[in-house]
């Protein structure tokens, strides 16, 4: 399972608000929260007050709230109350949609950007963050087959272990077509209570979900599955979606919705409305169309996902750490030793006993080692909280082992990436019975 990490282990280009700092050092439970919602999906005031409103949620539900958006060349993870009103009254004008493309040039032109679900899944991974909260994902968009405009989103959701807690997909793309990439990426699509998989603005799609989450335990125990399962540092490690209907307090006539993104989608092709300009535009013509109905039903499953997504971190964060005695602070057993990755090459031929020459088949093996790991693994196992004291390379061999500490539950607080030096290796060469031959 993946830990949350240390604030100092981030790029410089990130910053971490004191509160989530804090529940990051000690073990609590985070929900990441996208921004652009806030500057594109909603006018100002409705904005703020619904980011504020959505942030209370997740708090009353037992977890963090860190919204993620690009401020002035940082990404900041964790928005106070007083950078959430500046976005919000900024809005698209002077904030950007910013999806993975884009953060490289906002960062460097010291921009404002607000982020998209990919953009979203990618910070908060590199933070830690399991669990993220969302209105409704990107996917692939009506006329794909000859514009090919496809969501980042979805790819995104194939290689980031991020759980996105959304009410579908937005009901203006190709929802079968969507359901189909996802299934492409091995992206688990599950209903929150239901096989249905929701529209956004109303309940029932028509299409069905791969599976079905009981509750938010049942939530964790899969999370915590998925986490076991792609634990080696070698495969890619999907997200999930878990699609939470619109509470049908909140929900919009689909027939109505239907009808006026029919009329959304033919303006916005006659005025030449293309890429991340797309969606923002049939959303708010939508709203305009059927009289503020779509807009009260975004603000109502927007809080339900926060809740829903609030109560799976609590579930996943006690699963995780206080089942296993995870304390929180530092660690209460110091390890100070090496960490490798073992490279090993082994004759395929078992009669090769002892093969001397220079070519022979075989096959080529990697896993991490060392010491310094074994022993930080074993304590972690035993239900104590190692300090595990090493140093990698910055490289991909360092980010593995980083990557694996971080899955097996040891704090990587202590072990100090170096630009100048490489990551350890140990190269083993065996022959076909697997004795060592150099």
């Amino acid at each position: 399972m993946a830990l949350l990490r240390s604030p100092k282990e981030m790029p410089d280009f990130m910053e971490v608000s004191v509160e989530v700092a804090e529940a990051i050092t000690n073990n609590k439970p985070v929900v990441a929260l996208e921004s652009t919602i806030i500057t594109h999906g909603m006018p100002y005031p409705q904005n703020l007050q619904s980011a504020l409103e959505v942030g209370r949620v997740v708090r009353d539900a037992g977890s963090v709230p860190a919204t993620i958006a690009l401020m002035r060349g940082k990404v900041k993870v964790g928005l106070t109350e007083a950078e959430i009103n500046e976005i919000a009254e900024m809005g698209p004008s002077k904030c950007s949609k910013v999806s993975i493309r884009d953060i490289g040039l906002l960062v460097a032109n010291k921009g404002y950007g607000s982020t998209t679900v990919a953009a979203t899944m990618r910070i908060a991974s590199m933070a830690g963050i399991r669990v993220f909260a969302t209105g409704g994902i990107g996917g692939v968009h009506r006329g794909a087959e000859s514009t090919w405009d496809v969501s980042a989103d979805l790819t995104e959701l194939g290689s980031t272990p991020v759980a996105v807690v959304c009410a579908g997909a937005k009901s203006v793309l190709d929802l079968p077509k969507t359901l189909e990439f996802l299934e492409t990426q091995g992206v688990p699509v599950l209903g929150w209570g239901t096989d249905i998989f929701p529209a956004f603005f109303t309940r029932d799609s028509g299409l069905r979900t791969s599976g079905v989450v009981d509750d938010a335990d049942h939530a964790a125990r899969i999370l915590a599955a998925s986490d076991r399962f792609f634990s080696s540092p070698r495969y890619r490690r999907p997200g999930c979606v878990i699609a939470c209907p619109v509470p049908e307090a909140g929900a919009a006539d689909m027939k109505r919705i239907e009808e006026c993104t029919e009329a959304a989608l033919k303006e916005a092709e006659g005025n030449g409305v293309q890429g991340a300009d797309v969606t923002p535009f049939l959303l708010k013509r939508i709203n305009e169309l059927t009289g503020g109905e779509s807009l009260a039903a975004n603000l109502c499953l927007i809080k339900n996902n926060a809740m829903v997504a609030s109560q799976i971190a609590v579930a996943y964060h006690q699963r995780f750490f206080r089942q296993r005695g995870v304390a929180a602070g530092p660690g209460a057993v110091a390890v100070l030793g090496g960490i490798a990755m073992d490279i090993t090459a082994k004759a395929s031929d078992p009669t090769s006993a002892g093969a001397q020459e220079s070519t022979v088949p075989g096959f080529l093996s990697m896993s991490t080692g060392g010491v310094g790991l074994s022993l930080a693994e074993s304590m972690a196992m035993l239900g104590a909280t190692p300090g595990l004291i090493s140093a990698v390379g910055r490289d991909s061999h360092g980010e593995a082992l980083m990557q694996r500490l971080r899955q097996i539950g040891v704090p990587t607080t202590n072990v100090k990436e170096l630009t100048s030096e490489s990551t350890g290796t140990c190269t083993l060469v065996l022959d076909g019975r697997g004795e060592l031959i150099s």
